[in-house]
């Protein structure tokens, strides 16, 4: 098993690893999420779980990057660190914003972000600590927020090896890299189950990803990242145990070998503390 390593191409067959998120394009596609399923426009989790939109050529054709993000609040999201877009001042987020429904493509109307908290251990390089909250300048009252996963909705004292969660995002819906193919079926909303396999830790740090097997078809890409790993809990619960980070690929396709989600159990307190700090 390779372990978990910064971005970086090293060849066409060898090892990439990417973000889930990148990838500005225009246009629409109905396909699939990667062995996944559309979700259709009346389904709750639409108001759950949005398309999270950086604008980064405005014109003359807007063109913009997509994550995913998680209401936590009416007003607070959960998403990845490596969604917020750098600024040179270390200010705010510019031109960040979210898309109620399930297409960021539509001409739907957005909702600004006017602040993000990326988690203070975030390392661009190796994705540790990999989980950021965001607050909307205004809040969405048809939010339907999700829980966070706690240790003693398990069934154990902590989340276990082959436990299954359902994957929410707006990513890529296949794993090619020609040309046409690239972005495929990004900014629908999708969902798909999958299944943790291991716990790894970085070169740096011994946090523990989330680790999910995508070498049959099944899994999350560009676009995807901040999106939720949906655990289900004891008495029909669910929390998010997971958000959508990096992936691992081998050969002439992406996203094909290894997903890693940052494990929300460990960052529970300061998620709690950011939540109440972006709000002040």
């Amino acid at each position: 098993m390779n372990s978990i390593r910064p971005l970086v191409i090293l060849s066409m067959a060898g090892l990439f690893m990417a973000p889930a998120s990148l990838a500005a394009v225009s246009g629409s596609s109905r396909e699939k999420i990667i062995g996944g399923l559309e979700i259709e426009a009346s389904h709750p989790l639409t108001r759950s779980v949005v398309a999270l939109i950086n604008i980064v050529e405005p014109e003359p054709e807007e063109a913009f990057e997509v994550c995913t993000a998680s209401f936590l609040t009416d007003r607070v999201l959960l998403t990845a660190a490596h969604c917020l877009p750098e600024t040179d001042d270390g200010g705010e987020p510019q031109a960040l914003s979210i898309k109620i429904g399930v297409d960021a493509y539509d001409d739907g109307p957005r909702l600004t972000v006017d602040r993000g908290l990326a988690h203070p251990d975030y390392d661009s390089t190796t994705y540790v600590s990999d989980v950021a909250v965001i607050r909307l300048a205004e809040s969405y009252s048809e939010a339907k927020p999700l829980k966070l996963a706690r240790p003693q909705d398990l069934r154990g004292a902590s989340l276990s090896r082959m436990s299954r969660f359902q994957a929410v995002g707006f990513g890529r819906s296949n794993a090619g890299r020609g040309e046409n193919e690239s972005y495929e079926g990004l900014g629908r909303m999708r969902t798909v189950d999958l299944q943790s396999i291991d716990f790894v830790s970085s070169s740096t740090s011994e946090e523990l990803l989330i680790q999910v097997d995508m070498n049959h078809g099944r899994g999350f890409c560009e676009g995807d990242s901040g999106g939720p790993a949906l655990l289900k809990a004891g008495r029909g619960k669910s929390g998010i145990v997971g958000v959508a980070s990096t992936f691992e690929s081998r050969g002439p396709k992406d996203c094909n070998q290894f997903g890693y989600y940052t494990n929300v159990l460990p960052h529970l307190e300061w998620i709690k503390r950011a939540m109440r700090e972006i709000v002040k």
